[in-house]
């Protein structure tokens, strides 16, 4: 629908059905994202970008469809403690881990978002590439000051890097 493309709404209905299973599986995790966007909409969109890095980043090391996704829902609920830590006492790492834990997320996707900023312990995949994926979106342009053209070449050298790994791994 953006520059005058047609929109394609078959190609929605995935992520339409997607986003439905995830709601009615976690219904309290869509309103603390839902706070996090009124809080915050830098945070809201960050956690957006760290959703999608955290898929192409698991798609790139080969994990499986469903950990693709429990690392995109990571990814998507990593910051969530910042929508309340003005109400609760703690880092938001760790809020963030609390709320997740009291609606039943995976265990995964608990110390993914606890130990995202490394004040816990990693105890799957999805922890270590959350902080990657943090750290990506939080350097895209115009987030720290930097020119798109740095950041272009950053993320140029970084796929060289993964690239890199992924064959070594072969």
């Amino acid at each position: 629908a953006r520059l005058g493309k047609a929109l394609d709404a078959d190609r929605c209905r995935p992520l339409v059905d997607d986003i439905a299973e995830s709601v009615y599986r976690n219904p309290g995790a869509l309103v603390s994202l839902a706070r996090l966007k009124t809080a915050d909409d830098y945070s809201y969109m960050h956690s957006v970008a760290v959703c999608a890095l955290m898929v192409s980043l698991g798609r790139t090391l080969r994990l499986s469809e469903a950990q693709c996704k429990e690392a995109g829902l990571s990814g998507l609920l990593h910051d969530m403690g910042k929508a309340v830590d003005h109400e609760i006492e703690g880092p938001h790492a760790w809020i963030g881990a609390q709320i997740a834990e009291r609606h039943r997320l995976p265990e995964r996707v608990i110390n993914a978002i606890a130990a995202h900023h490394q004040e816990v312990e990693y105890t799957c995949i999805e922890s270590p590439i959350v902080q990657i994926a943090d750290a990506i979106s939080a350097s895209r342009p115009g987030a720290r000051g930097e020119t798109m053209d740095t950041y272009v070449k950053r993320l140029e050298e970084l796929q060289l890097e993964v690239d890199a790994a992924s064959t070594r791994e072969d």
